[in-house]
């Protein structure tokens, strides 16, 4: 048995639509959890007048306890949207026990954009990120409350656990393109690493496994250090 988490929302798309459509449906059946896979997607109408002002993209999903691998999830979708023209982006968390949450990305479209302190974004180099809710454009629509940001295990921006990380980054640098090792005996806390195998995944540095009895295993794609 298990506690079951549903997110879903949407993409306001901009720029090259095709593009865009293009790699969601090189993602395929990724079968690295949490799951982001084509079909999670729903690509929206392609051609005037079936849209109005731009076209949008649906995501929706189902997962068995998502919440505790949020941090995971965050980074599989922030690869989508920094491979996508997008304007803004918006999910929303339901857990079976622990509330709903919201999560909102407004793109930098402007070096000059900002916004107020009252709209408690987190700006990064990529985009305006915010927990809360929200309107069409990101500004909020009630106060931003404590219980409205989704804290478990999860902060933003992402930062890896650094004693996972340097004990990952430790067994790891000497491991030549295309070789396999296991990380059982070299990293301690597995639940701190897994969030550092999808950023690696994704971002296309390395493979990684698991093996019951084993543990995790890695190979080397390209010369890496996470930082």
């Amino acid at each position: 048995m298990g506690v079951q988490t549903i997110v879903h929302g949407r993409i306001n798309l901009k720029g090259d639509f095709e593009k865009t459509r293009e790699f969601i449906r090189s993602l395929k059946d990724d079968d690295k959890y949490p799951f982001i896979r084509t079909e999670m997607f729903s690509l929206g109408a392609s051609e005037r007048p079936y849209y109005y002002d731009e076209p949008i993209i649906g995501f929706a999903a189902d997962y068995k306890g998502l919440e505790y691998d949020w941090t995971s999830f965050i980074i599989k979708f922030e690869n989508v949207l920094q491979n996508i023209e997008f304007d803004t982006a918006k999910i929303q968390m339901e857990t079976g026990f622990i509330g709903t949450y919201n999560f909102f990305w407004k793109t930098k479209t402007d070096s000059k954009e900002e916004f107020e302190d009252k709209d408690h974004f987190i700006k990064t180099g990529k985009w305006y990120f915010g927990y809360g809710h929200r309107s069409r454009w990101g500004l909020l629509d009630e106060e931003l409350k404590e219980k409205h940001i989704f804290n478990i295990d999860f902060q933003y921006p992402i930062k890896f656990d650094p004693k996972t990380l340097r004990e990952f980054n430790k067994a790891i640098e000497r491991l030549e393109v295309g070789q396999v090792i296991d990380l059982a005996v070299e990293v301690i806390n597995w639940g701190k690493l897994y969030p550092i195998l999808t950023f690696g995944y994704v971002n296309k540095m390395f493979d990684y496994g698991f093996e019951s009895g084993k543990g995790y295993w890695i190979k080397k794609l390209t010369p890496i250090e996470i930082k």
